[in-house]
């Protein structure tokens, strides 16, 4: 009894909340990157990197930049990487990308 008082929800009402989000998002077209806070990619050649609602930065060297996300950890391999520019919601990669990867 205790546990179910305060329960965040079962499986199947989680499930469910995600497929409404997904489903208002369509209906009311809005991104789902925006609605479920997803990161946002967007590449330039291999030169530059603009990446959206990530979470923090893990590592930073000239040759690797990992960064957290809310789904995964986005690690990007290159030669003379740095960051242009840092906000809390957007970050500018720039150098010779090789490689972009997503762990989970």
């Amino acid at each position: 009894m205790i546990n179910s008082i305060f329960s965040r929800g079962s499986k199947n009402e989680k499930q469910e909340n995600k497929n409404n989000i997904e489903k208002n998002s369509i209906e009311l077209d809005l991104p789902l990157d925006v609605v479920k806070n997803l990161p946002l990619i967007t590449q330039t050649g291999n030169e530059k990197l603009i990446i959206e609602n990530y979470r923090g930065i893990i590592e930073y060297t000239e040759e690797i930049i990992r960064l957290n996300t809310r789904i995964c950890v986005i690690k990007i391999w290159g030669r003379d990487l740095y960051l242009k520019e840092v906000t809390t919601e957007i970050l500018i990669i720039k150098g010779t990308i090789f490689k972009v990867e997503y762990l989970t």
